[in-house]
């Protein structure tokens, strides 16, 4: 229903954002990870009484997300076999990777949200940030299950505020 004018601005729009993303990405990788490994690494230290450097928590942190990788290349995968890339939700759930992608984002929020976060890649690097973590402790005092029960709460955690927030702002 748009003019021509309206649907060369929007292409224009959604070109400038795409290439503003796609810059902005390494960057907030990178902020992600380092946030990320302080975090853990402050509670594996201090609460859990591991040995871990900030390097080694570092390299842990960017390691578990290798799984990510593997789940770009099925996305990527699935924009080239679909009839219309167009119906590939890129910004909520784009694979049937979790229970969210069967729900309707826009109905029960709270039960959309959590069902998004049993993705299945999300949890592969839920444990193998705790089993890194348990690792990389120079004296290996959190056992493995104590690492990722550990990661898990706090995943758990992050779900719940963000559950929150969607619930209290949408």
């Amino acid at each position: 229903r748009l003019t021509p004018e309206q649907r060369a601005q929007n292409t224009a729009i959604r070109v400038a954002f795409t290439k503003g993303t796609f810059y902005a990405s390494p960057l907030l990788s990178l902020l992600f990870g380092i946030i990320t490994a302080a975090v853990l690494l402050a509670i594996f230290n201090f609460i859990l009484g591991a040995e871990v450097t900030f390097s080694r928590a570092l390299a842990v942190t960017f390691y578990s997300g290798l799984p990510f990788i593997i789940s770009s290349i099925l996305l990527i995968i699935s924009f080239l076999a679909s009839s219309d890339p167009n119906t590939i939700d890129i910004s909520g759930n784009p694979m049937p990777t979790n229970p969210g992608f069967f729900l309707d984002p826009e109905g029960n929020k709270a039960l959309y949200s959590l069902a998004s976060a049993l993705d299945i890649f999300k949890i592969w690097f839920v444990i193998l940030l705790g089993l890194g973590f348990a690792t990389a402790s120079t004296n290996r005092k959190p056992s493995t299950s104590t690492g990722i029960a550990t990661v898990f709460v706090c995943y758990g955690i992050l779900v719940l505020i963000g559950m929150g927030l969607k619930v209290a702002f949408s």
